[in-house]
């Protein structure tokens, strides 16, 4: 109830900013778990995060919450996992934010799992296996959007992608950022919003 409660400050925050949609792993706590998650707390987790949702609709706010790879959480770590969670919330307002990078670790079909997961989908963030450009990596992000827009997603769509170059030690430590893959992120955004223009063409 603590945690749902600092998530009312910041969908009262982000409205004061001028903002419209609130992302991030806002089920839990953000870390590698020594245990499975216990008993209950993915259905307790939902119906708080469920009812933060609602408040935020009524504030002009999409609420979503970012899906991560099993070495950063022990809650929810699939598309489906998601999609039950949504369910279990009980808000019609509740949205799923999926990261390629993390599906890739955690996914055997990433195209299925986007393209079933569009109808509660409310932020799909690109992010290559490596880090880097989206053009170097194992994930084909370039599938990945073209099914996310033929299964009807309109909404927004990110990108990210870290270098040791870019970040303070504090941070790449914290994330297991320990080479660059890139050292142009002017470059690397605009290859990206290529990416998703030709995708958008068709």
């Amino acid at each position: 109830e603590r945690g749902a409660q600092a998530l009312r400050r910041m969908v009262e925050a982000t409205a004061a900013l001028g903002g419209d949609q609130m992302n991030g792993v806002s089920y839990g706590l953000f870390g590698r778990a020594s245990t499975a998650a216990p008993a209950g707390a993915v259905d307790r987790a939902a119906a708080q995060l469920g009812a933060v949702a609602d408040h935020a609709h009524d504030q002009g706010i999409a609420m979503t919450f970012e899906v991560l790879n099993r070495y950063e959480t022990a809650l929810l770590n699939t598309a489906a996992q998601a999609r039950d969670f949504v369910a279990a919330s009980g808000s019609a307002h509740l949205r799923v934010h999926l990261d390629t990078f993390h599906m890739a670790v955690e996914e055997t079909d990433m195209v299925g799992e986007v393209r079933a997961t569009v109808p509660v989908l409310g932020y799909l963030e690109l992010g290559q296996s490596g880090r880097g450009p989206l053009s170097a990596g194992s994930v084909d992000v370039d599938a990945v959007v073209r099914a996310a827009l033929d299964a009807g997603y309109r909404g927004r769509v990110g990108l990210e992608a870290f270098s040791r170059l870019v970040l303070t030690a504090e941070a790449s430590d914290l994330l297991a950022i320990w080479r660059e893959p890139y050292t142009d992120g002017a470059a690397l955004a605009a290859e990206a919003i290529e990416l998703v223009r030709k995708a958008e063409a068709g």
